[in-house]
């Protein structure tokens, strides 16, 4: 636990350290004039929740392998799994870790065959044991990373080492109005699940209705639920303490040092984002061709420079920029025990941290423009 606390005090201490990544990433002129594009072979439409990857680089692997990607970006997984379900058609996806399960349960997603892509060794084979897709049959895993606390060191009173510092409303009171959260079910109980010293994964329905209750209490302070891109969200009131991941804390630094980003003691969820191979596709060996291509170290390395998410390839690092490597995207996920990752629960479970969320919402806020869209309904009754 101390040495949990020491090393984030550290990085929180590094005020200026995502400026300078700025001013440090990579080259990106990889395409040099002598160079000839790839003939055309063929497209892929790819589903994606947003980590920034800019046209430009679907453009420039377009350049080197004949494959253009048509990206269809979702704002939450909610969202991915409706589409997919509703059976649009789509080639690879590239989704959080807590879907694999479902999807791969519902024959939507297609056994991967490495003998296509060799490169696929180049993945940190820690990230193939871990429990949401144990073997990596049915997905690559490629981002990864921490939520923790992205705050204005120029306006919170004090260092915020415990999630009572965004959580407590005797703790946040005097930032009313400059607070937002993760419009998310299972990441916002889950972090106050953790914060109460229970599973973020539980089922018993007494700890939920305690982590409930605590975000209730919190709710009146909130401004919103989007978390870190209401702080340069034009026509919101600026936000000075909220919950980010570790990518978009460098990314929101590098723009305002004021920014600084910490992990609290009492434990952190962690993420693994994936690349899938739809199941109903007839473009595999296109896929696999483009999935191997991303591979490439120097690849997956200029990804990782590009959005400041940490990508699993360890044969990227030597290629990534040293002071992303020494920031919040890159503390090793599996060093550190404080570190939770959200599992797939049961339907009925996740029904019911949905109903939870939605009454924590209820709740009056500060917030003008806090509208929530709830088309999506959950896919099974919630618990009574």
């Amino acid at each position: 636990m101390k040495r949990f606390s020491r090393v984030f005090r550290q990085i929180a201490l590094y005020g200026g350290l995502a400026s300078l990544i700025a001013v440090y990433l990579l080259s990106l002129n990889s395409c040099t004039p002598t160079e000839k594009a790839a003939p055309y072979i063929g497209d892929l439409t790819l589903f994606a929740l947003d980590h920034d990857i800019p046209s430009s680089f679907y453009d420039e692997v377009a350049f080197h392998t004949g494959i253009h990607v048509i990206p269809r970006i979702f704002k939450n997984r909610d969202e991915m799994i409706t589409a997919i379900k509703a059976g649009e058609p789509f080639d690879i996806g590239l989704t959080t870790h807590i879907l694999i399960k479902p999807l791969s349960m519902g024959g939507y997603l297609e056994h991967i065959d490495t003998s296509q892509m060799p490169n696929e060794q180049n993945i940190d084979h820690r990230f193939s044991r871990l429990e949401f897709d144990r073997g990596s049959h049915y997905s690559i895993p490629f981002f990864w990373g921490s939520w923790g606390i992205i705050y204005n060191c120029n306006e919170v009173e004090e260092m915020p080492l415990s999630w009572a510092n965004l959580l407590e409303s005797d703790k946040i009171s005097y930032l009313g109005g400059h607070i937002s959260m993760v419009d998310d079910a299972r990441i916002s109980i889950g972090t106050a699940l953790i914060y109460l010293g229970f599973s973020p994964n539980t089922k018993n329905p007494a700890e939920i209705q305690q982590a409930v209750d605590l975000l209730k209490k919190q709710r009146p302070y909130i401004e919103g639920n989007h978390g870190i891109r209401e702080v340069f969200h034009s026509g919101y009131p600026p936000v000075f303490i909220t919950m980010a991941r570790g990518g978009e804390a460098v990314k929101v630094s590098r723009h305002d040092i004021k920014f600084r980003y910490c992990l609290p003691d009492e434990g952190v969820l962690f993420f693994v984002d994936c690349f899938v191979i739809s199941k109903k596709s007839e473009k595999h060996a296109l896929a696999y061709k483009w999935l191997n291509y991303l591979l490439l170290p120097k690849v997956s390395a200029e990804v990782s420079n590009l959005t400041c998410y940490a990508v699993s390839n360890k044969a990227a690092r030597p290629y990534v920029n040293r002071l992303l490597l020494m920031g919040p995207s890159y503390i090793d996920p599996m060093s550190e025990k404080q570190l939770r990752m959200l599992q797939y629960v049961d339907d009925e479970t996740n029904a019911y941290y949905a109903k939870k969320w939605k009454e924590v919402l209820q709740v009056p806020s500060e917030g003008k423009n806090d509208i929530i869209d709830y088309t999506i309904e959950p896919p099974q009754a919630a618990l009574k």
